[in-house]
């Protein structure tokens, strides 16, 4: 990868993180940690599985690193759990959802770092970068359908825009552009979320 593609990669998964987080922003710990209704998970499951699916594909696969939490390949497993049960999982409390999110991405960053160009097709057009911008902006449109259905305070104002800076191939799936719901509700979305913790099926099912 040349030093443009790898800043363009950086930028675009910094854009998506900061549509995420400014979804979020304002809400409390409570409001981020009930789960509102059985379609939905709570906000901050969510949050901490787009950092989980991040380090699965990133930190783990291209990066060959061990886990970070191994134990969190079951409470953040989409296959294992649906969304009706998420609530009285062993999730993440916000804070330390923020943190382990956070040091995902740092440590992702390390891996794009240092990635050369070997053959891999998971890195051919910056593919698996692109697999997980596209999870991120998948579950952004999911979190704002739970803030919708649970009455929590959503912005009405545009969040970022994200503007991919780099040959990144998306997999076919819901608008990049993490619509904000509209009066007709939640929707279902599916979202290419791995069951194993060796996600080169690339398998996609529900989350």
């Amino acid at each position: 990868m040349e030093v443009l593609e790898r800043n363009g990669i950086a930028e675009t998964l910094e854009q998506a993180r900061a549509r995420t987080l400014a979804l979020l922003e304002g809400l409390s710990e409570e409001q981020l940690s009930r789960q509102v209704s059985p379609l939905q998970s709570p906000l901050v499951w969510d949050f901490a599985h787009i950092g989980h699916f991040e380090e699965l594909w990133l930190v783990r696969n291209v990066g060959g690193n061990p886990p970070l939490h191994a134990e969190h390949d079951d409470v953040y497993d989409a296959f294992a759990h649906a969304r009706a049960e998420r609530g009285e999982l062993p999730f993440l409390e916000p804070a330390a959802a923020r943190a382990f999110v956070d040091d995902v991405r740092g440590r992702a960053l390390e891996v794009l770092d240092r990635l050369e160009p070997n053959g891999d097709p998971l890195l051919e057009n910056g593919f698996v970068f692109g697999l997980v911008v596209q999870h991120e902006l998948q579950h952004i449109e999911t979190m704002a359908h739970t803030m919708q259905l649970g009455g929590l305070p959503l912005d009405a104002s545009p969040l970022p825009e994200v503007q991919a800076r780099a040959r990144l191939s998306l997999p076919a799936g819901p608008s990049r552009s993490a619509r904000t719901p509209t009066s007709r509700g939640p929707t279902t979305t599916s979202c290419p979320c791995t069951r194993s913790t060796s996600p080169r099926s690339r398998s996609t099912g529900r989350s």
